[in-house]
């Protein structure tokens, strides 16, 4: 049994740390006692703000990284907040970069390499949109276009569409409201179920009969 120096507990050999200083061969305070004075030491110096020398040093990496790349500054949109900042990869490859690194860090592995060519600083923002999309909008504008689900599309405006067709002489159809407000079919489909369903839909009496010989699905269920 071994005396630990701090709470003064006899515990067994294992329960100390190895240390080839000491004349036995391990540490004079317990596993628990080291484990507790270091969670007080962080989290003294988490209060005081200081910063642990491993995150210090990661810091200065990724300023050294993006010193060698043209500056900590954005190359697309000019952001030079070094919170904002990253590595990007010009022509791609990077997830393919990051499964051969295996958890390395690329600030690290770019630095023992010799600063290869074949990348830039790009802001999160713009290395996003550039992954998802191919581009970003700070260069050339928006290229964004997404048909709203049906939810995004109100009943209330399905309906006034709806209205409009009907007095205008034609049956409000799927594709005739569809064709008046500009949207897919899709996004009308599930709206106009609804009101029908409800009994609010233009013409109701030939919109169930087309839902009868059409969608007998939805017509179904209308009954109930």
């Amino acid at each position: 049994m071994k005396t630990c120096a701090v709470c003064g507990e006899e515990k067994k050999p294992q329960l100390f740390s190895r240390s080839s200083k000491a004349p036995d061969g391990r540490q004079y305070g317990c596993k628990d006692c080291h484990a507790k004075a270091l969670r007080l030491y962080r989290d003294r110096r988490r209060h005081s703000g200081i910063q642990s020398y491993s995150t210090l040093s990661r810091q200065r990496l990724r300023v050294e990284v993006f010193e060698r790349y043209g500056g900590a500054k954005c190359y697309c949109c000019g952001e030079s907040y070094y919170e904002f900042l990253g590595l990007d990869h010009e022509n791609g490859g990077g997830r393919r970069h990051r499964i051969f690194l295996r958890g390395t860090s690329i600030y690290s592995w770019i630095k023992r390499n010799g600063f290869p060519k074949g990348y830039r600083v790009l802001c999160h923002n713009c290395n996003l949109s550039i992954g998802a999309y191919g581009y970003c909008p700070h260069k050339g504008g928006s290229k964004f276009k997404a048909t709203p689900s049906a939810s995004s599309i109100s009943r209330a405006s399905v309906l006034e569409a709806a209205i409009e067709v009907h007095e205008s002489g034609r049956y409000p159809s799927i594709p005739s409201v569809a064709k008046y407000m500009k949207k897919s079919q899709g996004v009308i489909v599930k709206q106009r179920s609804i009101l029908i369903k409800e009994g609010l839909w233009p013409d109701l009496k030939a919109a169930i009969e087309s839902s009868r010989k059409y969608r007998p699905d939805i017509h179904g269920k209308h009954e109930h």
